[in-house]
């Protein structure tokens, strides 16, 4: 029990990881189309001269950069559509731990005014759980599947209940504040945005984190491959997040190593990015007990930059 309780809390610090690892990342805009739901094969392997030849250190940091904050939603007009999905497997002894996610996030920044809208499934502990939370500016649409149960809630800007049902059957609570039953319009906005955070962003790293890049011919583009070590976000990361852990309690001192941490991100010949794979192995010393993890994430971007159109699911 002691173990898995470890493990649960290593999944919550590695989802925070994620998030906070991009705290300092600055606005900006992709300039460019992305398109493909899946990404291209390798062209034999070749590595040719191309849009993305004669790579170095430098020009993979800027066009890394470049990418990731196309993505971010500091700027002040942001869209992008992006199906995503991670897997992370955990050890701790004689326990061991996976739990994947995945879904489709988009987002849409236009005169100030922002939309979000995230569907996600995530199977942990082979308990499998189905969210969605879709704000239009307005309103949030709230849905959640688990352990047999459905919940289905509207709330507007104001913190009122406009719909609240249970399985398929209303509750009769419209005008009645959403705090009084627990769900808090602007916990609900933070637990949102802090989800899109942690799973559509990559770590933000320096040009000296870099060891090795590399590009290859693929069909349609090209892909780039750049391996950071890992050993050069310890700090920051654990920096980033020792607020978290504090509030987790007893978590400030935990010791972390990562390993080398490889990106491949697949590109058009035009240089817009279509997909984007992160895998990383780390190891954690948290209570006492030594944890290895292991994450994959992977990232087919549908739409960025214009275009991109956020549904409103018909739940009243």
């Amino acid at each position: 029990m002691r173990r898995k309780t470890i493990l649960a809390l290593v999944i919550v610090l590695s989802l925070l990881m994620a998030a906070c690892a991009n705290d300092t990342s600055g606005g900006g805009s992709s300039g460019g189309g992305f398109g493909g739901k899946n990404s291209p094969e390798e062209k034999d392997g070749k590595k040719e001269d191309a849009l993305l030849s004669g790579m170095t250190k430098s020009k993979a940091h800027t066009t890394y950069t470049n990418w990731m904050e196309g993505l971010n939603s500091d700027g002040d007009d942001t869209q992008f559509d992006v199906d995503f999905d991670m897997d992370i497997r955990m050890k701790a002894g004689f326990e061991n731990v996976s739990m994947r996610m995945d879904g489709n996030m988009k987002m849409v920044i236009e005169d100030g005014v922002e939309k979000l809208a995230m569907v996600m499934n995530m199977d942990m502990y082979g308990e499998d759980i189905y969210m969605e939370m879709i704000f239009d500016g307005a309103k949030l649409y709230y849905i959640m599947e688990m352990q047999g149960e459905e919940i289905e809630m509207i709330l507007n800007t104001n913190g009122l209940i406009e719909y609240f049902a249970m399985n398929g059957e209303e509750i009769p609570v419209r005008g009645e504040s959403a705090a009084d039953m627990g769900f808090d319009m602007n916990e609900l906005m933070d637990q949102l945005n802090t989800q899109m955070d942690s799973t559509v962003n990559l770590p933000d790293f320096e040009e000296e984190a870099i060891k090795s890049v590399e590009t290859t011919t693929v069909s349609g583009g090209e892909k780039i491959t750049i391996i950071v070590d890992g050993s050069m976000l310890s700090d920051f990361v654990l920096d980033s997040m020792g607020d978290a852990m504090d509030e987790l309690g007893g978590m400030s001192s935990v010791d972390m190593n990562i390993g080398d941490v490889i990106i491949e991100a697949v590109a058009d010949n035009s240089g817009n990015l279509k997909s984007m794979r992160m895998a990383m192995k780390m190891d954690m010393s948290v209570m006492g007990e030594t944890v290895d993890m292991e994450m994959i994430m992977n990232y087919t971007f549908n739409q960025i930059g214009s275009g991109v159109v956020i549904d409103i699911p018909q739940i009243a």
